[in-house]
């Protein structure tokens, strides 16, 4: 994502703009087709995308010194 962005600003200090900004548009309508209508190659980058920056949230947040407690199941509910 980070790249992205440097890729942007690259594109707009170097005078090119409306690339930059259709690239930018672009990536909203395929991003809008995958995740409204759910169009099959789309819908699988967003949900890559959407899990990847749900990652890296954690990582960020485990980074900063948060604790994660995993949760168990009660016996009852395991059958045992």
């Amino acid at each position: 994502m980070l790249s992205a962005i440097a890729f942007f600003f690259a594109l707009v200090l170097a005078g090119y703009t409306w690339i930059a900004l259709t690239l930018v548009a672009l990536g909203a309508v395929a991003g809008l087709m995958g995740h409204a209508w759910g169009i099959k190659p789309f819908s699988q980058m967003v949900d890559v995308l959407t899990a990847l920056a749900g990652a890296g949230v954690g990582v960020w947040r485990s980074v900063r010194g948060e604790r994660f407690q995993t949760w168990t199941p009660a016996n009852s509910i395991r059958g045992g």
